[in-house]
């Protein structure tokens, strides 16, 4: 079973993956997947009009996978 938790991105970090303030970004971790589902679910999040500014892919002890993204949004400002 998958485990999920997003966060958002430090502000500090934002020139880093150089993304523009105007943007929201979050830190998003999934783990224990497999590699298709994380391909999956970055095309997921950028037809949900995310940019992905940072992917990483690593194995897990379980055998399987641990993906980190940092994504962003542009703010909805009224």
């Amino acid at each position: 079973m998958s485990n999920i938790s997003k966060s958002p991105l430090d502000l500090t970090k934002y020139d880093k993956y150089e993304i523009p303030q105007d943007y929201s970004a979050f830190v998003l971790n999934i783990n224990n997947i497999t590699e298709q589902k994380a391909e999956d679910l970055e095309f997921e999040y950028i037809q949900q009009g995310y940019k992905i500014f940072n992917s990483s892919l690593e194995h897990s002890t379980q055998g399987d996978f641990n993906l980190e993204m940092i994504i962003a949004k542009l703010a909805m400002i009224f």
